[in-house]
């Protein structure tokens, strides 16, 4: 049996129980032709998921431990989402501001986005 894309990015769709919003850098002209760069919003609460991994072993010092993971967020595949995007996704309770580091990965039912953690919210 072969299943329309429809059907496959309506099943992988059942699967992403967090959410998220999405913002973009767009660059405007002040009045000296200074480009300024301000945040819009692009889409708001759309359905995704997210999942970490850790991304080889801890570095420890005598005063820091530092643990590097590695994040992906999967959305539906109808959503266009750039390198350099401001990804703040809600799981739960929890709310986790990333910034999208790789062009999406396209598939037949879902697209997916390597992030990172940003330390301060934008």
């Amino acid at each position: 049996m072969v299943m329309k894309k429809y059907e496959t990015g309506k099943m992988a769709e059942m699967l992403f129980s967090d959410r998220c919003s999405v913002m973009r850098y767009e660059f405007e002209a002040d009045e000296s032709g200074v480009s300024i760069p301000r945040l819009t919003d692009v889409y708001e609460n759309i359905k995704c998921r997210i999942s970490y991994s850790l991304d080889g072993p801890n570095r420890e010092t005598k005063t820091v431990s530092e643990i590097k993971h590695k994040i992906k967020v999967y959305f539906p595949s109808r959503y266009e989402i750039k390198s350099g995007d401001v990804l703040t996704v809600v799981r739960g309770t929890v709310q986790e501001c990333c910034k999208a580091c790789s062009k999406s990965r396209r598939y037949l039912s879902h697209q997916e986005i390597e992030a990172e953690i940003m330390d301060k919210n934008p």
